[in-house]
């Protein structure tokens, strides 16, 4: 009796442990049919369909970065309610009648803004072509919309992404809504990653430091985009975060080359590009002199019918093949180091806060990569010395791994 009542605990037990390799095998087999599910990613960015080249092209490269590590994106078209609407529309509207009247200030900024419509209408379409041609998914959203919306709607998605661009900047977000949005407090914590944001500003205003402050703790990593919104985040929460690079600078010239597209209208076989933010009449002398005897391409000259309608991808082209290029944009500096293009930086000493905070930055990627001798100066003779590309790409390449080592333990790959 104790003999068959052995076997049979015997067999129970050879019965429980095959049971338990089945389940072991089954959780395998899971484990790795989980694991070869191809994950998604949600983008959170600025979006400006007037066009703004730096915002559409840095979007760009985080998806193509993402898709690089196995990662579907998808991307949220950020909009503002339709209380947003009304009040511009009230706005315009009361500007409307102190034109009419006769406000000089008024009538002057009505006649300017009839003026440019139609080219700001077509460069509207060129921008719209990009986004259909270059983000693989583009879904309207408003911020109320986002906040509204039950957890369930975000179920696809492994991780929801913010960044980069100027996403923590109160001056371009303008409300608590739409900062709280970019901080992605609609999501669950455990799906929230940034990577190379900016706060856009040398600190935060009084009155949003607490959302800047919640917002920050709710990421388990942290990173930006440059070394003063790094400070912001230590001072505010005394963590560290990362000092990452811009997304456009993840790809390499090569890929851009593979991206950029010429231009449909008649260029210079030699020539110097302007691009400058809030125009360039200040420096006018100088970019003459800078310039010598080689035409100027200023593509943000609303009055020139040809340059001004130029789309991210021939934005990257005219970069690409100028001979020289001036600028005080931030993207306009590392689109010109990464393309190994002679280039000066303006703005050092600008009288405007805004553009000297923008200064900041760019000051700091060119110490970084051992090119502050890139930086205009008043009064200096000449800026012919050629650029030591092999020293800069080595520095870049380092950067390069770091940031991409971040985005990845970011996204645990």
């Amino acid at each position: 009796m104790k003999l068959v009542q052995s076997n049979i605990e015997h067999r129970t037990s050879n019965i429980e442990h095959r049971t338990s390799n089945i389940e072991h095998r089954t959780s395998n087999i899971e484990h790795r049919l989980n694991h070869s599910q191809k994950q998604k990613a949600l983008i959170v960015t600025l979006y400006d369909p007037i066009g703004n080249y730096g915002n559409s092209l840095q979007h760009y490269a985080l998806q193509e970065i993402l898709k690089r590590s196995g990662i579907e994106a998808d991307s949220l078209k950020c909009e503002r309610g339709m209380l947003h609407k009304i009040s511009v529309f009230l706005k315009r509207a009361a500007k409307l009648v102190l034109a009419v009247l006769g406000v000089k200030k008024y009538r002057e900024k009505l006649r300017n803004k009839i003026k440019g419509d139609p080219k700001i209408q077509l460069r509207r379409k060129f921008f719209a072509s990009f986004y259909d041609e270059c983000i693989d998914k583009l879904i309207p959203c408003t911020y109320r919309e986002a906040f509204r919306s039950k957890p369930s709607r975000w179920n696809e998605y492994d991780y929801v992404i913010t960044g980069s661009d100027q996403v923590w900047n109160m001056r371009i977000v303008k409300t608590s809504e739409a900062l709280r949005f970019y901080y992605l407090m609609f999501t669950d914590k455990d799906k929230r990653v940034n990577y190379a944001p900016s706060f856009g500003l040398s600190e935060p205003g009084q009155k949003e430091k607490h959302i800047h402050k919640e917002g920050l703790m709710g990421f388990n990593m942290l990173s930006c985009r440059e070394e003063a919104g790094c400070k912001i985040i230590r001072d505010l929460t005394g963590r560290e975060a990362e000092h990452v690079l811009d997304p456009t600078l993840l790809l390499s010239a090569e890929d851009w080359r593979k991206f950029e597209r010429r231009p449909d209208y008649d260029i210079p076989e030699h020539y110097t590009i302007a691009y400058f933010l809030g125009g360039m009449k200040i420096y006018e002398d100088d970019l003459k002199k800078t310039a010598g005897d080689l035409p100027v391409i200023d593509i943000l000259d609303i009055e020139n019918e040809v340059f001004y309608l130029t789309g991210p991808r021939e934005f990257v082209y005219l970069i690409d093949h100028a001979e020289c290029v001036l600028t005080n944009s931030f993207h306009g500096t590392i689109f010109s180091i990464n393309l190994r293009k002679q280039f000066i930086s303006f703005g050092k000493n600008s009288i405007d806060s805004f553009r000297a905070i923008t200064f900041s930055r760019i000051e700091s990627i060119l110490s970084n990569l051992g090119l502050s001798s890139r930086i205009y100066e008043h009064g200096r003779e000449s800026y012919d010395a050629p650029i030591n590309y092999d020293d800069v790409h080595m520095r870049l390449n380092a950067w390069r791994e770091s940031s991409m080592k971040y985005l990845n333990s970011a996204l645990g790959i």
